[in-house]
């Protein structure tokens, strides 16, 4: 039996079919964003581009960015994205790990452990 659930991001009822989380409308609008996000960040002349200006630009925010980048929808830009460090605050590359922290941070913590 089919499953009728609110979006997440509008509030509209939808039949959800694998587990979805938005409606039809809404995802399709996000993937228009994921796509223009890609495309500005593999056509800037910028040798890295902050994750913060790239929120910035496209007005999301920073949770729904990491949920996006950890279903992949980053992956061919990542490499190109820099954030900072959960633990200093210096600048890293996002290059496609889960890791965020610098590598003098994730030395720190890992000696601790």
């Amino acid at each position: 039996m089919p499953n009728v659930v609110n979006c997440k991001k509008c509030g509209a009822l939808f039949i959800q079919n694998n587990k979805k989380e938005l409606c039809d409308k809404c995802l399709e609008e996000q993937n228009k964003i994921i796509s223009d996000m890609n495309s500005y960040v593999i056509n800037s002349p910028e040798e890295t581009i902050p994750v913060e200006k790239l929120l910035e630009k496209f007005q999301m925010n920073r949770k729904e960015f990491d949920n996006l980048y950890f279903a992949g929808k980053f992956v061919r830009v990542a490499k190109k994205l820099t954030i900072k460090c959960a633990k200093c605050g210096q600048e890293v590359l996002l290059d496609g790990s889960s890791n965020f922290l610098c590598n003098s941070c994730a030395k720190k913590l890992q000696n601790q452990i």
